[in-house]
């Protein structure tokens, strides 16, 4: 019966059935879009969590002078071996822009941090001799170059070997698939004289097995020993902290007025559609359908081509989720949790786009279907 009431609403109002179809089929693509952007956030904070320095501490050396920076690392002598040093918000020039770039130090061991495509990881001899090379996530191999047979990245114009490709295979992990890692005995001349120009170098000690507190009275007593009137300061370096999460309000806010929006069209045309069908209305209750059956006749009828939105909605998405997923910069999948909102978007709308309708529904009495 729903089947065939839906069949003559196309008939009779080919139109407005259309509006409401097209409202809908917008809103839930939007709805899925919103779904997909949400859980592309949350992986990609759990991402940087994960790669964020482990048991980490923030070191910052304030000097009277300027000072060489390579000199600077004998303050991490005598640290654990499985404690490393990043040189803090540094960036190199890349491809036009400054690039945030991870250069390591280690005292005696690596310890990878990172997982490889492919390559190898940097290695204690890379970083006592300085070495010009890098790893680079997957998403900067298209920026690699090849020279006398070895591939090499442009950063600060000068030319660094990469030998390895940050990621993983067959995911994608946009929190690591743009890092650039350096020996940090291998800056840049622009970089170190960047650093050197200036009197407070940054600095972060981590380790993944255990606290950093040991290792950070070892740094401070060097640094006094070897610049007697350098200030250390130190401080915790939360698991948070660094963490970049994406805005979406925007696409949220757009997504929640499109189908208020949709929903009030829906409002005002089903309630169109039962002014146009009051004789049928009344036919149906002089033979017998109760003021229940009516609206859960109308209800069932909304669910039907709420369906057929989603089933469009949806297919559309399928059909151009390569283009929407490189447009927006983050997979547009659709997911259980993306199917469980589509059958509570299903019954909520037909619930809201019927409840006031209904009202004049139950208010026809057979008799209007007998005046004609």
């Amino acid at each position: 019966m729903t089947i065939s009431s839906i069949k003559n609403q196309f008939k009779a109002h080919p139109v407005t059935t259309a509006l409401i179809i097209l409202g809908l089929t917008i809103s839930i693509v939007l709805i899925s879009i919103g779904i997909s952007s949400v859980r592309n956030t949350h992986l990609l904070i759990q991402q940087q969590v994960h790669y964020a320095p482990q048991n980490a501490t923030k070191i910052e050396l304030e000097l009277p002078d300027k000072q060489d920076v390579q000199a600077l690392f004998k303050v991490f002598d005598g640290i654990s071996d499985q404690t490393g040093v990043i040189l803090d918000r540094a960036k190199m020039f890349h491809n036009g822009l400054m690039a945030p770039v991870t250069p390591e130090y280690w005292t005696k061991q690596v310890v990878q941090r990172f997982p490889l495509e492919t390559g190898r990881y940097l290695n204690i001899t890379d970083i006592i001799n300085g070495e010009k090379v890098a790893l680079v996530g997957k998403a900067r191999e298209k920026d690699v170059r090849t020279k006398n047979g070895k591939p090499y990245i442009l950063l600060d114009n000068e030319e660094y070997e990469v030998i390895g490709i940050i990621g993983v295979k067959g995911k994608t992990t946009k929190a690591i698939d743009y890092k650039i890692v350096i020996p940090a005995t291998s800056l840049s001349s622009t970089l170190l004289s960047k650093l050197q120009s200036t009197k407070t170098i940054p600095f972060l000690i981590h380790n993944i097995y255990t606290n950093t507190y040991a290792d950070e009275k070892q740094i401070k007593q060097n640094a006094k020993r070897l610049f007697p009137e350098v200030t250390c300061t130190a401080s915790p370096y939360g698991e948070t902290e660094g963490i970049i999460a994406p805005n979406r309000g925007g696409e949220i806010y757009i997504s929640i007025m499109v189908y208020a929006l949709a929903i009030i069209n829906a409002i005002n045309l089903a309630a169109f559609w039962i002014h146009e069908r009051k004789y049928e209305i009344g036919i149906r209750k002089a033979f017998g359908y109760s003021n229940a059956d009516i609206v859960s006749m109308l209800f069932w009828e909304m669910c039907v081509i709420n369906l057929i939105a989603v089933v469009i909605g949806f297919s559309i998405q399928w059909m151009i989720r390569s283009l929407l997923s490189k447009w927006l910069d983050y997979p547009v999948e659709i997911t259980s949790t993306t199917i469980f909102a589509a059958i509570l978007f299903v019954f909520a709308t037909a619930f809201f786009t019927t409840a006031i309708p209904s009202g004049k529904a139950v208010k026809i009495q057979p008799v209007e279907a007998i005046r004609g």
